[in-house]
């Protein structure tokens, strides 16, 4: 397969994987920005004024940032790397390649025992039929025992 096409897809999952965490991210965070925007009331005093404008922490204190943050930055790595070919790692393993590479030149070794046993075969055929000419200009009676 084409190395910079594996790039492309390994971008992809990457962008998707993302997506799908700012996707969760956002699930999370909506109800909270959404409960805020509704909690003003009419008449508060100027301190409660402040206090409602104040920013709020629009994550929920169970979810561990620097740790969804170290997860994407792992993930970025692992699709970063390559091999000696420029193939991304995660998508081709080189011992699946050593063991492919062994398998076809295993099946050229066999390829060429093949050709020279079939060769072998036509001349011992070729071997048997002479043999049978030679023995049909004989008189030979196999009833007749010399």
């Amino acid at each position: 397969m084409d190395p910079e096409l594996l790039q492309i897809g390994g971008f992809v999952g990457g962008l998707i994987a993302v997506i799908l965490l700012l996707e969760r991210v956002w699930k999370m965070v909506s109800p909270l920005i959404d409960k805020g925007s509704h909690d003003t009331t009419v008449g508060q005093s100027a301190p409660e004024e402040a206090e409602s404008k104040a920013p709020r922490r629009c994550v929920p204190s169970d979810v561990d940032l620097r740790k969804i943050e170290a997860q994407i930055g792992d993930l970025h790595e692992w699709h970063s790397r390559v091999d000696e070919d420029g193939a991304p790692v995660w998508y081709v393993r080189s011992s699946m390649t050593r063991a492919i590479e062994k398998m076809a030149e295993s099946n050229e070794q066999t390829a060429r025992v093949l050709e020279r046993l079939a060769l072998r075969e036509e001349a011992i055929s070729e071997t048997v039929a002479r043999i049978e000419g030679r023995l049909m200009h004989l008189d030979y009676d196999p009833k007749v025992k010399s």
